[in-house]
């Protein structure tokens, strides 16, 4: 599989699952080459995404969920969501099997002390190390979460005993103290230390009805949307865009060709159609020869992105409704955090001395 076929398929992945309010995959291996996965031909991608699907999930539990629908294989399928109204996203980055996932929580919450209402009550010892209450329930919900279905409670203790297992044979052969694993511990604590912050400043200033019914004003109400129906054939080369060109030239049918030769397997199949989508849901490349296309027209001359050389047609177009306020006050509500969080971040930078060394 190339790696242009790895991001349309961890995008379709993501789309599917999470509807995000902002998406971006960015192939980064070549300044990832140590990375394991990278080295192992899977690539390196940064993911940026801005997410519903975040609300009341632990940092564990959000990178467990990106790499779960990253890899895991799905059914991937067509995502419609013409109301982007944010491009910001705030990173906290941790690095799993070559993914670097950045997101913010929409709605953040994390998880409250295991070990309160009965936590601490003692559940099994391994090697004389206690595992109680608390450590199974906090551990059975990471594991339902990445996994997004309900786990047992035998399974999880089962499967928390192994793992207890293990983190003593680490222990025993002085992996914690590999300079490496230090690093990657420190780098996980700074991360959730940061991420609790942003909760607690969140919660202590919500979003007020002022906000959000501002916020819906600007960018849902006085948006005047369109989304199109279009078909694609992606190519490696340029010289292939142009030869499929020249094809449609001489009368050769676009569903036929797409089927034949793009590399896009997932509309390929479906003779190129990507169904209906708004704009920003595509790549800039992409989006401004679509848009610059009349109804039934394909584009004359090959279209580059970071994923090869394309050939559209622009099948239809028509107007977006836009969503009643209460149907998209929580992505308003993500809005708001969005903003207190860059807001607050800049005011941290503004009183913080920063050297370069």
């Amino acid at each position: 599989m190339t790696q242009t076929e790895r991001m349309l398929r961890i995008r379709e992945r993501l789309t599917a699952k999470l509807q995000p309010l902002q998406l971006e995959i960015v192939d980064d291996s070549h300044s990832h080459a140590g990375h394991a996965g990278a080295r192992g031909g899977a690539g390196h991608f940064t993911i940026h995404i801005v997410a519903q699907g975040f609300a009341d999930k632990t940092l564990i539990e959000r990178h467990r969920m990106i790499y779960e629908l990253s890899f895991k294989p799905l059914n991937p399928r067509q995502h419609k969501d013409p109301f982007m109204i944010d491009k910001r996203f705030i990173p906290l980055v941790a690095i799993l099997a070559g993914i670097t996932s950045v997101f913010l929580p929409l709605n953040a919450a994390y998880a409250t002390n295991a070990h309160q209402a009965n936590g601490d009550k003692p559940l099994v010892s391994v090697n004389g190390a206690v595992l109680t209450n608390g450590d199974l329930e906090a551990f059975t919900k990471a594991m339902s979460a990445s996994r997004g279905q309900h786990v047992s409670r035998t399974e999880a203790l089962n499967t928390l005993i192994d793992r207890e297992l293990l983190y003593q044979e680490a222990l025993s052969k002085g992996i914690d103290k590999k300079p490496e694993v230090l690093q990657e511990l420190n780098d996980q604590r700074r991360s959730m230390l940061a991420n609790i912050m942003i909760t607690d400043m969140l919660r202590a200033k919500p979003a007020t009805d002022a906000e959000l019914h501002k916020i819906y004003k600007e960018r849902v109400l006085n948006q005047k949307l369109t989304e199109y129906k279009a078909r694609h054939i992606l190519v490696k080369t340029e010289g292939e865009a142009k030869d499929i060109i020249a094809q449609l030239d001489k009368g050769a049918d676009f569903a036929t060709l797409a089927k034949a030769k793009s590399i896009d397997t997932g509309s390929a199949a479906k003779g190129g159609d990507l169904g209906w989508f708004n704009p920003a849901q595509m790549v800039p490349e992409f989006s401004k020869a679509m848009e610059a296309l009349q109804k039934g027209h394909y584009t004359k001359t090959p279209v580059k992105s970071q994923f090869g050389w394309h050939v559209i047609l622009r099948e239809d177009s028509r107007p977006v409704k836009p969503p009643t306020f209460a149907e998209i006050k929580p992505r308003l509500e993500g809005v708001v955090q969005s903003e207190r969080v860059s807001a607050y971040v800049k005011s941290l930078r503004d009183k913080a001395k920063i050297e370069n060394k």
